[in-house]
């Protein structure tokens, strides 16, 4: 496979839209909420693009955690920044 080839018909592909970072139960609450700040504060460093993984950052929807349990510590921190009520 050379690097000049190209694509000649339509690939499917698949599309999400999120990606979760996961912890233990047992993960201590000042880590998460460390962890959740860390995440915030360094917004600009998640968007970007590789060609194949995009990446972002959304204060809106960050908390939302779509049916995975949202850890304490992670919830306590969007809290205090009223991201969530």
């Amino acid at each position: 496979m050379t690097a000049d080839r190209e694509i000649e018909k339509p690939v499917p592909t698949v599309a999400r839209t999120g990606t979760v970072i996961y912890g233990r139960t047992d993960m201590p609450d000042d880590f998460a909420y460390t962890l959740a700040k860390a995440m915030d504060d360094h917004q600009d460093l998640l968007q970007w693009s590789n060609g194949s993984l995009n990446f972002s950052y959304n204060y809106h929807t960050v908390w939302k955690a779509y049916g995975i349990p949202l850890h304490p510590g992670a919830a306590r921190y969007y809290r205090e920044k009223s991201y969530m009520k």
